[in-house]
């Protein structure tokens, strides 16, 4: 009941495809092209190294999302990226969410899932708060039965790896570095990525998924944590619609 009642309070605005049940926000097409979000740059020299093998762990769970954007399979059909490659912080939800699963450039090992359903908070949703910006897309069918673990962050060296849209299409790469948390809400680290890690997993060397890529400058890029509270607004998505 408690958590119910955080998820209430917290939370939570959902969209569906076109399809979608009375009353709730409709799923719109992308009018720009690509989501808007800050540059997630390379720091220097670029130390990124592609993914050859996508098949083989934590590789697998890791898939290119229609928009252009990277997510992490955390649930049989539970997506979880970051909040500005499902909504554009205005009230309006992307349409372009289908995901394909470890994607190799041309090849495709269990092809593309469609999306039934999508998830983000609603301080990111109406007004685009950085400091809450993750979502839950839920897939029509579980791509291939696998999904990762994922939890709280507790400190240590982190590898993102997703789909930078500076390299070529459909191809993964991954960079490894320590990661700190930054305030309450966030993580921060000199990882190297580019436009399209957006909602990449910040994994530790366990292949625990613990935080969400999102931004970038010059000097750092950084992502959303999760926290305890994170967790739990999550666990109640997949919950609701298992």
């Amino acid at each position: 009941v408690a958590l119910f009642e955080q998820a209430i309070e917290a939370l939570e605005v959902l969209g569906r495809t076109p399809a979608a049940t009375p009353g709730m926000p409709p799923s719109l097409p992308r009018t720009d092209g690509l989501p808007t979000v800050s540059p997630k740059v390379v720091i220097g020299a670029d130390n990124r190294v592609q993914v050859t093998n996508t098949t083989v762990a934590p590789f697998y769970n890791i898939g290119r999302i229609g928009i252009g954007c990277t997510g992490t399979l955390i649930g049989p059909k539970h997506v979880l990226t970051a909040g500005h490659c499902v909504s554009n912080g205005a009230g309006s939800f992307y349409s372009s969410l289908n995901f394909t699963v470890a994607q190799n450039g041309s090849y495709q090992p269990w092809g593309t899932t469609s999306w039934s359903r999508v998830m983000t908070t609603a301080e990111y949703h109406n007004g685009a708060n950085t400091n809450y910006d993750y979502a839950l897309i839920v897939l029509s069918a579980p791509p291939h039965g696998g999904y990762a673990a994922w939890g709280t962050y507790g400190g240590g060296t982190h590898t993102i790896t997703g789909y930078p849209g500076d390299k070529p299409f459909g191809t993964m790469w991954r960079h490894s570095g320590t990661v700190n948390t930054s305030g309450s809400f966030r993580l921060c680290y000199t990882i190297d990525t580019a436009g399209g890690n957006s909602g990449s997993g910040i994994y530790d060397s366990g292949y625990v998924v613990r935080g969400v890529h999102t931004t970038g400058s010059s000097t750092q890029n950084c992502g959303t944590r999760i926290t305890a509270t994170v967790q739990n607004t999550v666990q109640n998505w997949i919950s609701a619609n298992p």
